[in-house]
This record gives C-alpha cells, structure tokens and sequence, in this order.
C-alpha cells in the first residue's frame, strides 16, 4: 500500500482498509495536538468510501473553535510581557 501521487498523476486504486487505520492513527494524533480546541475531526473524501476508487490521497477536515485576534488591550499585556 502507498499513499500520495506524483505530481500530474492520477491513479485510482481499489479501497484499502489501511486508508482507514491511518485515517484514525491521524486523528488521534490531531486530537492529542489541539485538544479541546479541535471541536470535530473527520476522514472524508474518497478514501473514506469503501465501495468505490478512489486516489490513495487521505483528507481529514478538522472544525477548530475560532480563534480572535488579540485586542488592543491584550496585545499592550503581550508586548509588556515580552519586554
């Protein structure tokens, strides 16, 4: 089993389930790096559907809680912080 293309090719391979072992391997991983700010981290795209071909290329989306830029209050805290 490979994953990824060379550049310009396309290539359809029948599903293997080791797409989805690393699929969950991924996530796990993701989850452990952004914690509770990850509030939801799928596999998706071709790779996800068992019943078709698809490129060996696994997608993940993450929704992650938005993150505000700091104010002009908290950015004078930062820069004293720094200082």
């Amino acid at each position: 089993m490979s994953l990824g293309l060379k550049r310009g090719i396309v290539q359809l391979e029948p599903h293997d389930k080791q797409w989805d072992e690393i699929a969950l391997q991924t996530i796990k991983t993701l989850k452990s790096i952004l914690g509770d700010d990850a509030i939801d981290i799928q596999h998706i795209g071709s790779t996800a559907i068992p019943a078709i071909k698809s490129k060996p290329i696994i997608d993940i989306a993450v929704v992650y809680r938005k993150v505000r830029p700091p104010g002009p209050h908290n950015l004078a805290r930062s820069h004293a912080a720094s200082s």
